[in-house]
């Protein structure tokens, strides 16, 4: 875990950073000329205006949480045991290593699939909140 943490944090810190130089300073000013201090600007003008940005970070995370290979494998080849195993590396070891090219190719394609429908009802979810924040 700390290791994916290590791996993955820069790349959230660059979305998260593009999606703050993005808020126009206009927004800071409203907010201070309100005599909002530093905690009420952002909870009221930056969270609000990082929620895309922090949508599409989540689901990158998601995405790449989902197709983990990698590390489990170097670090633990998915051990002890099965405490590290991720789909990918049951996928890989049904398919490569037990040659089980049915199960392991079931495994890859239902991992597909919920990844697939995971990421439509996140991004569904994200429009009708989007379409909700605009009225």
């Amino acid at each position: 875990m700390v290791a994916d943490i290590w791996k993955t944090t820069p790349f959230v810190a660059i979305i998260l950073l593009a999606g703050l130089v993005q808020i126009s300073e206009d927004h800071y000013e409203a907010a201070e000329l309100d005599g909002a201090n530093g905690w009420q600007t952002f909870w009221r003008v930056v969270l609000p205006q990082l929620t895309p940005t922090l949508t599409i970070a989540v689901l990158f995370r998601v995405l790449q949480a989902f197709g983990v290979f990698d590390l489990p494998f170097v670090l633990t080849n998915g051990g002890p045991g099965t405490a590290t195993q991720s789909l990918a590396i049951m996928g890989y070891k049904v398919l490569f290593q037990d040659i089980n090219i049915g199960p392991g190719a079931a495994i890859a394609t239902s991992t597909a699939v919920i990844v697939a429908a995971g990421c439509l009802l996140f991004l569904r979810a994200f429009r009708n909140q989007a379409k909700g924040g605009d009225d």
